[in-house]
């Protein structure tokens, strides 16, 4: 199903229930993550990467987490997806936008 704009809008950025959609809970890394988690300090990944509320709980980046967990190395990863350009691309091709 293709979403408009304000269709999109008026259910996920203002409805609770969506509020975790963006990015993963402390809860979430630690359940679907466990198997990566014996070399890694949670409380300094904590600093790096969590920090931000949509509508629900306090969440960790997403891609940040995936990247950290494989590397292995705390940096700022969200950097080099956080563009404008590069969120517009993304959005248009899950046809969340019109094109």
């Amino acid at each position: 199903m293709k979403m408009t704009k304000h269709q999109y809008s008026q259910t996920h950025a203002t409805e609770t229930k969506y509020g975790n959609i963006c990015g993963y809970t402390e809860e979430d890394i630690k359940e679907k993550f466990k198997e990566y988690l014996d070399d890694i300090d949670l409380k300094e990944m904590s600093k790096w990467y969590d920090g931000y509320w949509l509508l629900k709980d306090k969440l960790y980046n997403p891609f940040d987490i995936l990247q950290y967990l494989q590397n292995k190395t705390l940096k700022n990863y969200w950097f080099t997806s956080g563009t404008l350009l590069f969120i517009n691309k993304t959005v248009k091709r899950k046809e969340i936008l019109p094109t």
